[in-house]
């Protein structure tokens, strides 16, 4: 029987966030049971409105500015390896809605997430909710 590993797409720079251990809260519109490490994978796009909500926490702004290359013209210089692929993981502890975290979002669930890493890119199709795929994907990473 094969293994699976639990994977959850987040667009970027989300996701790159939650890898590097700044953001500790994953909203979403639905709960969830489930507990445990979870893969996180970095969706094809880029939510630019993003950097607008940055803007209010100037140190991550800045953090995410410098990591994927935006200057003030809006020149980006983003590694494709960013996108579409799983790029770590972190534990999920929790679903809550009350957090107190400045990454909760008012009226949604917060999925605390904890003990985050960066993996090498592994090149993957996102999907809707919690996804199943192949630990053997993973190759020695992990």
């Amino acid at each position: 029987m094969t293994e699976t590993i639990k994977v959850l797409s987040v667009r970027q720079p989300w996701a790159w966030l939650i890898c590097a251990g700044f953001k500790n809260i994953e909203n979403r519109s639905w709960r969830t049971n489930y507990r445990g490490r979870l893969y996180i994978h970095a969706g094809k796009s880029f939510d630019w409105d993003a950097l607008d909500w940055l803007e209010q926490f100037w140190e991550y702004h800045t953090l995410v500015c410098r990591h994927f290359g935006i200057l003030r013209d809006w020149r980006i210089t983003m590694h494709k390896d960013d996108f579409g692929a799983i790029v770590g993981y972190a534990d999920l502890t929790d679903c809550i809605q009350n957090s107190r975290s400045i990454w909760a979002q008012r009226g949604l669930f917060h999925w605390e997430l904890h003990y985050p890493n960066h993996l090498a890119p592994v090149p993957l199709k996102g999907q809707l909710g919690i996804f199943e795929v192949d630990r053997e994907i993973l190759g020695d990473e992990v």
